[in-house]
């Protein structure tokens, strides 16, 4: 494979408009048909897709790869409608310029937001295409699904809303019709949409449901495909047990193919192979190390968001959690990745990318780097904040700024920045994804403090992070547990408790091979306490 550099648009916006749109030239007759350069190999899996539904949907594209699109013009009004002889003509005309428009946007598109923008539009004329149909036309439901799917699949790029009742009524028709597929399509989307804006305990609640729909398909491609953003929200919520089993689940599937399913990023399984890491490592399983070798390896070659995603992956999440060190050989490998996705114009990936550097430089010891990655994380928020984008990393992103300003000795302002957003990852389930960290900090900041009150804070939280229901053998919360109360029996002063912690705490480190906590327990050693 070859990295391509525009992201992963350049897969995702084909491959859903090529799976669905043949869908509905199957539905027409043949003189009927319009013209589309649909691969043969497209057409033949959703022909597989689709075999045996009830829909009728089994039939793929009919033209070949070197057919042009027919450019028809769409009157801007329509006096009576199509008649009852014509309809079926008329819609595949309207659809067919309305597919034309999406690829001129691709093409004349500057910016990556601008494809997104064109993608939508055309999407949402194709629904009003389809809804002004007949109610008695054979074709009708067919030809609404299509676009609907479409505007909830692409949600998570264009900040529609496509939540009540316009996905309600999308999930209606796919029951009617017995579309298994579009549904797990929009739904997939829809997951990852919920996540990204900061609604992590419904996505993973859909994601769960979502899961259970792709496997119930049984087509590998979907299987490897869609669920890599149900990993996402389940690393957000904690649940690690589900994206060690889902992660396995892709991977198996993909059976060493590198672009199976890529329609979403350029590699879902340099993606799942990362993710497998994380839970590896966040359960105290072993592999986790050649995981991280492993998928960082697969993306280097691959599109710019997947790439962005498993740096994000590896470094982002591991270093925050405390299993790598922010060493040199990181930052190398981010701003890497950074380079790549600013090349790229992907917003997403650039996202990711800046997000991840902002952490490593955070946790690095000069002054001069965490200087830089205070900058960093501040146009990050700045960025999360004003599209609303993004929304589940901003917690972490306000925790370790927060920290920043503590250092300079601002932990009057700091504290409730970190407090609101620990709240946050409890309001929304991440108190085991980012909330191991980030209650890290929060308890650091206000045992730095001392005051009597935030000695009883910090207890508070400590025990809030230790109740929280969480899979069996979750060592990553059981790391940090012992670091903070370590932490908290040295501020009050009880010296015996202090020493037992410490100890179990460096032992696990170095037993798990935790580099950034092995660090964090010799620095414990190292002063003396």
């Amino acid at each position: 494979m070859t990295r391509h550099d525009n992201g992963d648009l350049g897969l995702w916006f084909p491959w859903l408009r090529e799976q669905l749109s043949s869908r509905l030239s199957s539905r027409l007759s043949s003189t009927d048909q319009f013209t589309h350069p649909w691969t043969e190999d497209l057409a033949s899996r959703q022909a597989h897709l689709t075999k045996g539904q009830t829909n009728g949907f089994g039939c793929g594209a009919t033209s070949s790869n070197n057919t042009r699109h027919q450019w028809l013009p769409l009157p801007d009004h329509r006096p009576q409608g199509p008649t009852r002889t014509n309809r079926k003509s008329w819609a595949g005309q309207q659809l067919t310029h309305t597919h034309s428009l999406a690829d001129q946007d691709q093409t004349t598109a500057t910016t990556q937001s601008g494809l997104i923008r064109g993608s939508r539009l055309s999407w949402e004329r194709a629904q009003r295409i389809a809804d002004a149909l007949p109610a008695e036309d054979p074709n009708r439901t067919a030809m609404r699904i299509t676009p609907r799917t479409m505007l909830c699949g692409i949600a998570w790029r264009t900040q529609m809303n496509v939540a009540g009742d316009r996905f309600e009524e999308l999930r209606e028709l796919c029951a009617a019709a017995g579309d298994k597929v579009s549904l797990a399509i929009a739904m997939a989307g829809l997951v990852l949409d919920r996540t990204l804006h900061g609604r992590v305990r419904e996505a993973s609640q859909l994601a769960s449901e979502t899961w259970i729909l792709v496997e119930s398909i049984g087509d590998a491609t979907l299987t490897v495909g869609l669920p890599v953003p149900m990993l996402y929200t389940k690393a957000h919520s904690g649940e690690w047990c589900d994206v060690l089993r889902w992660s396995q689940r892709l991977i198996d599937m993909a059976d060493g193919d590198p672009s199976k399913g890529n329609f979403m990023v350029g590699c879902p399984l340099a993606l799942a192979v990362a993710a497998r890491a994380a839970a590896r490592y966040c359960l105290g399983r072993p592999g986790w190390r050649d995981d991280l070798r492993h998928g960082l390896a697969m993306s280097r070659s691959t599109d710019a968001m997947s790439y962005a995603t498993v740096v994000a992956w590896v470094y982002g999440a591991g270093i925050s959690l405390g299993v790598l060190a922010a060493d040199d050989r990181a930052l190398c490998e981010i701003e890497d990745a950074l380079q790549v996705a600013e090349r790229s114009g992907d917003d997403v990936a650039l996202s990711n990318a800046r997000m991840t550097l902002g952490v490593a430089l955070a946790h690095r010891q000069e002054t001069a780097d965490r200087d830089r990655g205070q900058q960093v994380l501040a146009k990050v928020s700045q960025v999360l904040r004003r599209p609303g984008y993004n929304l589940c990393d901003l917690p972490i992103v306000e925790v370790y700024l927060a920290r920043e300003s503590a250092r300079r000795g601002e932990s009057d302002v700091a504290i409730p920045l970190m407090r609101a957003a620990v709240d946050q990852m409890v309001r929304e389930g991440q108190l085991l994804g980012w909330g191991p960290p980030a209650t890290g900090v929060l308890v650091e900041t206000l045992l730095e403090r001392g005051t009597e009150n935030d000695r009883a804070e910090a207890e508070a939280a400590i025990e809030r992070l230790a109740a929280a229901p969480a899979d069996d053998g979750l060592v990553i919360r059981d790391i940090w547990l012992l670091r903070l109360r370590a932490l908290l029996a040295r501020a009050r002063g009880d010296d015996a408790a202090y020493r037992d912690y410490r100890d179990r705490y460096r032992a696990m480190a170095e037993s798990l091979g935790f580099e950034g906590h092995t660090a964090m327990a010799e620095a414990l050693i190292d002063g003396g306490e």
